[in-house]
């Protein structure tokens, strides 16, 4: 084989190589903090926020696997062990993605979502709210979890 041939291949294998490695890096992993906080209390009504941001400056592109954001569970664990609780008692505003939505979040943005308990229907006991960031592909987050005592 001549010289140039060879020089081409060889330009040619390392611009692909170029171009997986920056792919690969494309991909990482967004670190997002998130936290679960009591907004308000009103009429027997608790209304909770659940924030997640990017811990890391810069932008960070976040893709949707799932067509919710996110997914939560509530309950009591009662005397045989089961969760229970009224079908209505937890409200949540949920926004509804196309699998491989995307969206880019710079460290000052904050993605919010409330979440609204109506403890009225609830008996007394410890209620636990867990709530995680699990429609998407591309992130690391924590779980975040809060305990609701009622009277």
């Amino acid at each position: 084989m001549n010289k140039g041939v060879s020089a081409i291949l060889t330009l040619i294998t390392v611009c692909i190589m170029a171009f997986i490695i920056l792919n690969l890096l494309d991909e990482k992993t967004v670190k997002l903090e998130s936290s679960l906080e009591q907004v308000s209390n009103e009429d027997g009504i608790q209304t909770y926020e659940f924030m997640v941001k990017p811990i890391e400056k810069g932008d960070h592109t976040i893709q949707f696997g799932l067509i919710q954001d996110f997914g939560y569970a509530f309950g009591a664990v009662d005397d045989n062990g089961k969760e229970s609780y009224p079908e209505n008692t937890v409200q949540a505003e949920i926004p509804n993605r196309e699998k491989g939505e995307t969206i880019t979040l710079t460290q000052q943005d904050e993605l919010i979502y409330p979440i609204s308990i109506d403890t009225n229907q609830l008996d007394p006991g410890v209620y636990d709210l867990n709530v995680s960031f699990s429609g998407a592909e591309n992130v690391e987050v924590s779980d975040q979890t809060i305990s609701i005592e009622i009277d």
